[in-house]
């Protein structure tokens, strides 16, 4: 840019979208350059986020983990501090610390969850005067397994797909069928809506707790380090899902036993498996999750988790565990289709 004849130069600066401090420079060949500064201050409200604490499996009647966490921000993501954020249960019976907080100097806002008596999900709603709520959920299940987080392993192969990082497995009986839980880091999808967040997998059930039959877990097969789940897989439940969003159940053989429907709440997916199908004593549970190319995470890193027997009278399973170890594999596709090698 020229100068003009008094030797002035001038520029509009139109600043940045992060608040705070933002600098510009002028400089002319051979002297030192001049600095210029100015501070950005956030816009107005323009939405409510999710900061934290979203996705958490935990124990009926107890308190969650970690906090519930919201963030009020403009329409550039800049967090607004002296906010009111509004909690309000809105699902499950929880009890919260707060119905009401104000945001701090980075735009957050916080208050912590106890769940209901009851199984299931429990929904926080968050709100702030003007904006859309959101929701928080969480699912209550009486045995966990937890899971690190940033613990994905990948080839390379899904390209710019999220890779499904899974941050727990839960489950409980519930009624006449065994509610499982898992819950992931960052929000996931059904493979049949597609996207670059979409979740696929395999979750293993030994029902006689036998690893001298049955078929090899999937998590054994796709894991990236030494270990073994113990596991001789009986029956299967396909994450990879059908056309219509349900979940397929397969035997070892395997045979389709029958369909359940997912319940997907962004990082969290519960389903549920019919005793009928499995039985009601005590079974071995394990998952690998993936996306539709390739395996990414499991569940428990070792072992298996251990469900107990439901409580109350038995019921048969109507699978028949498999008599003798067979030596199956099961390839990175739907267990339905042409999976044996």
């Amino acid at each position: 840019m020229a100068a003009d004849r008094d030797g002035t130069a001038e520029a509009e600066w139109t600043l940045g979208p992060l608040a705070g401090q933002q600098t510009a420079t002028a400089s002319v060949e051979g002297l030192p350059p001049v600095e210029f500064s100015a501070t950005a201050e956030p816009g107005p409200p323009a939405a409510v986020v999710v900061g934290g604490g979203d996705g958490q499996l935990g124990l009926p009647g107890e308190a969650l983990a970690r906090p519930l966490t919201a963030c009020v921000v403009d329409e550039y993501g800049n967090g607004l501090a002296g906010e009111t954020v509004e909690w309000q249960v809105s699902a499950g019976g929880g009890a919260l610390t707060t119905g009401s907080s104000q945001t701090d100097a980075s735009g957050a806002a916080s208050t912590e969850l106890t769940l209901g008596d009851g199984l299931g999900f429990n929904t926080v709603s968050a709100s702030r005067d003007g904006l859309t709520p959101i929701d928080f959920n969480a699912l209550a299940l009486t045995t966990l397994v937890a899971d690190a987080a940033e613990d994905t392993f990948s080839t390379g192969i899904s390209g710019n797909a999220v890779l499904p990082d899974i941050l727990g497995l839960g489950a409980a009986w519930d009624g006449d069928s065994l509610l499982i839980g898992l819950a992931f880091r960052d929000p996931v999808v059904m493979a049949a809506e597609g996207g670059p967040n979409v979740v696929t997998g395999l979750l293993d059930l030994d029902i006689d707790m036998d690893s001298l039959t049955g078929i090899p877990s999937a998590v054994d097969e796709h894991r990236p380090n030494p270990g073994s789940t113990g596991m001789g897989v009986d029956v299967i439940v396909d994450l990879f899902g059908n056309e219509d969003g349900d979940l397929v159940i397969f035997d070892w053989r395997p045979n389709t036993l029958g369909t359940t429907t997912p319940d997907f709440r962004a990082r969290l997916i519960g389903f549920k498996v019919p005793a009928s199908l499995i039985g009601n004593g005590p079974l071995l549970i394990a998952a690998v999750v993936g996306t539709v190319n390739e395996p990414t995470d499991i569940v428990p890193e070792a072992g298996s988790l251990l469900m107990d027997a439901a409580a109350g009278a038995p019921v048969a399973a109507g699978v028949e565990p498999a008599p003798v170890r067979v030596p199956l594999k099961r390839t990175w596709r739907p267990v339905g289709a042409e999976h044996c090698d």
